[in-house]
């Protein structure tokens, strides 16, 4: 009995010890993921070459205004003008061709504002389009125009294939 007896703090000891173990790791990956997320996210300070699909965009305006000056003190030039840059962008979807409008108003090659119109034709693209455009704002929103790419926005991976393929056009408009 008394062998058992003491036994039983080394099993409680090793269990508290697993236990540990398995919430650091989950922990761990959880934060390893958040950081990846962040990083992606983030500027990157190397270009990232743009690769145009087949797509057929309409006619867009655009509205430029003259590019600010820049302080002696700035290091990186001005790679894109100032204005407003709209595109409609389609896209191949399982159920066909879906199309959406883009538009980006940039201010010191940052996004300072972004709109995102629906123009699925399906249910299931209107659906897909609805949850990107209740979600990608914040991911866009403040960050460079360079090398801005989001990577699916609430599981609608060809709607955000599609917002990634605009980005490239605004890009070619907007180019300094």
């Amino acid at each position: 009995m008394e062998n058992n007896a003491s036994r039983t703090p080394h099993k409680i000891i090793a269990s508290i010890a697993v236990l540990l173990v398995i919430v650091l790791t989950v922990f761990g990956v959880k934060a390893f993921d958040n950081e990846k997320l962040e990083a992606n996210n983030s500027v990157p300070t190397q270009s990232v070459a743009t690769n145009t699909t087949q797509q057929t965009p309409s006619p867009a305006s655009t509205d430029t205004t003259t590019q600010p000056a820049q302080s002696a003190t700035t290091v990186a030039t001005t790679t894109f003008n100032d204005g407003t840059y709209e595109t409609t962008i389609s896209y191949g979807t399982p159920g066909g061709t879906e199309s959406m409008k883009v538009s980006i108003t940039l201010s010191g090659d940052a996004v300072t504002s972004s709109n995102v119109i629906s123009q699925a034709s399906s249910r299931d693209s209107r659906e897909y389009q609805s949850a990107f455009i209740n979600s990608y704002k914040s991911r866009v929103t403040g960050k460079s125009l360079k090398d801005l790419s989001l990577s699916r926005v609430s599981g609608a991976s060809l709607t955000t294939q599609g917002f990634n393929d605009a980005l490239d056009q605004i890009r070619n408009k907007a180019a300094a």
